[in-house]
């Protein structure tokens, strides 16, 4: 997560498919590193925090480095609370067949109302105002 990068290969498709728009990737293109102030400028309505290669609990690990970033409260997403934390590693880093479990679990961060996720417990968490506000020091 520092420095933060875009979505890459299949991640801005999945996005798509879930129902919301990768403003920031370019499917089939590698990721690449963002500016801060780009991020900034998005203003994402929700972050899904993927870092490619870890399972949730190192994701969370590494929420604390988001939180230093300048603005950081300004973001609609983390405003509102829909900042996800994801075990990449299980569900989003490697093509197969748990990509489509990875589609699911997307859906059901975008659009809660529609698509319930019916998997494991550990796959996701959705990080709230304290975790959001002081990063990794409330995240146990």
């Amino acid at each position: 997560l520092d420095p933060p990068y875009n979505g890459g290969h299949w991640m801005p498709e999945l996005v798509e498919r879930a129902g919301g728009t990768d403003g920031l990737g370019r499917i089939g293109e590698d990721s690449s590193r963002v500016p801060w102030n780009t991020i900034l400028d998005y203003d994402p309505e929700i972050l899904i925090l993927c870092p490619c290669g870890f399972d949730l609990n190192g994701t969370l690990e590494q929420m604390g480095l988001l939180t230093r970033y300048p603005e950081w409260e300004r973001l609609t997403a983390v405003r509102t609370g829909r900042v996800f934390a994801v075990d990449a590693n299980s569900y989003f880093a490697r093509p197969g067949p748990r990509i489509v479990n990875g589609l699911e679990l997307m859906a059901s961060m975008i659009h809660p109302e529609r698509f319930k996720w019916a998997g494991p417990a550990d796959a996701v968490r959705v990080l709230g105002m304290d975790d959001l506000m002081h990063g990794a020091s409330s995240i146990a």
